[in-house]
């Protein structure tokens, strides 16, 4: 008996996707969760007039699906907001990370 797995539950009728993708999901929770901590530890170093992470790292993992966490610690921590490469950047990214997901999990069921 195959059991669905809903992407969304509001729509469980209509969005379904293989349990296989179960890790896609474990992966982004965990990376996002990274991401918010490095731009969290980032800004505290920035406090503390230490070593700062390079941007070229923020960014990355931000790129590699951390864009949730990237943007959470932009606003919680108030890190990086004046910055363009981020204030339009990480929601860019976040934007095709979605697209992304909602292709895999619609489409290619």
């Amino acid at each position: 008996m195959k059991q669905n797995i809903y992407l969304i539950p509001l729509f469980s009728n209509q969005i379904t996707f293989h349990p296989n993708y179960k890790y896609l999901f474990i992966y982004l929770l965990l990376i996002n969760i990274i991401t918010f901590i490095v731009f969290a530890v980032d800004k505290t170093k920035a406090i503390n007039g230490r070593w700062r992470i390079r941007e070229s790292v923020l960014l990355g993992m931000s790129f590699i699906g951390g864009a949730i966490g990237g943007l959470l610690a932009m606003h919680i921590c108030h890190h990086k907001t004046k910055k363009a490469r981020f204030s339009i950047g990480l929601p860019i990214m976040l934007f095709i990370q979605i697209a992304m997901i909602l292709y895999l999990t619609i489409f290619l069921v």
